[in-house]
């Protein structure tokens, strides 16, 4: 357990980023099961983690059923960086299902929280996500400015 709102997985992270997956997904299903005992913002921050992996397998519904479970736990706890985390993990999710105005409210809704942190590599996928979105609903001079905004915060964090 961390402070921030994040719970602490590691056997899951290392898993997820061994490319194992569905071990990652039992994982996080397994400290699921423990989730009454955690404050409410951790309970969110597991779920997200969870639809993510979810997302990852291909499990779209299965990712937004965790989104969605994780914004009804979160309540107030939503004006967090966890919160905007979750809402950017809903916005990606959404784009994967074609709900592109959804996705994009998602990610203006995470930008939001996120605009009191300064520029971070989190900011800088929010926008990317977001530019996604608007280059399927076609607004492409907004996207282009989104992606760039992306690309220069990158650079920025990189320095």
């Amino acid at each position: 357990r961390q402070d921030d709102g994040q719970v602490e997985a590691p056997v899951a992270e290392v898993r997820e980023r061994m490319g194992d997956i569905d071990g990652a997904v039992a994982d996080l299903e397994a400290l699921r099961a423990g989730l009454p005992d955690l404050p409410r913002i951790q309970q969110a921050d597991l779920l997200r983690r969870l639809g993510q992996a979810y997302e990852k397998k291909g499990e779209t519904d299965s990712a937004l059923d965790a989104f969605s479970e994780a914004l009804g736990l979160i309540g107030s706890d939503i004006q967090s960086p966890t919160g905007a985390l979750l809402l950017h993990a809903a916005g990606s999710a959404n784009i994967s299902k074609g709900r592109y105005d959804e996705a994009l409210q998602f990610c203006e809704s995470s930008l939001h929280l996120l605009s009191t942190l300064g520029d971070t590599l989190d900011v800088a996928r929010v926008y990317n996500t977001a530019g996604v979105a608007r280059t399927f609903l076609g607004d492409y001079a907004k996207a282009w400015e989104w992606l760039q905004r992306s690309l220069d915060i990158r650079k920025k964090c990189e320095d």
